[in-house]
């Protein structure tokens, strides 16, 4: 539930005057996203009040702020991982090649000198 909707209902209330707490607790309930949790709890436990409904409605609100800064700071760490394993795999893929290379040169040089026979290929 945006903090912003509230914001904004709140404004409109506070233009009129002279309506029944209940007619603007049906407003504020009409206006709430299909199964929110928001609306699900004005469903399931009406409040008295508007007031009791904005005290909810900001409990609700710094719910879901909290939710979306812990997703925001999921989300970061997900790159950071990724990113160090993709780092970590060139560097094992470098670190591959030089080994690879390594050997490539080590069978060259034991062939040169006789310790393995000319019949071994080093194909890439």
């Amino acid at each position: 539930m945006p903090r912003a909707y509230i914001m904004r209902f709140s404004k409109a209330i506070s233009k009129v005057s002279g309506l029944d707490d209940g007619t603007v607790r049906k407003a504020l309930k009409k206006g709430l996203r299909h199964m929110s949790l928001f609306k699900n709890e004005i469903c399931a436990k009406y409040p008295q009040t508007f007031k009791d409904a904005m005290h909810r409605a900001k409990g609700f609100i710094d719910l879901e702020e909290e939710n979306k800064r812990v997703e925001q700071k999921l989300a970061r760490t997900r790159d950071e991982v990724t990113k160090a394993s993709e780092e970590c795999e060139e560097r094992t893929t470098r670190h591959e090649r030089l080994g690879l290379c390594y050997l490539a040169e080590e069978i060259a040089r034991q062939s040169r000198v006789g310790k393995i026979g000319s019949d071994i290929r080093v194909t890439a």
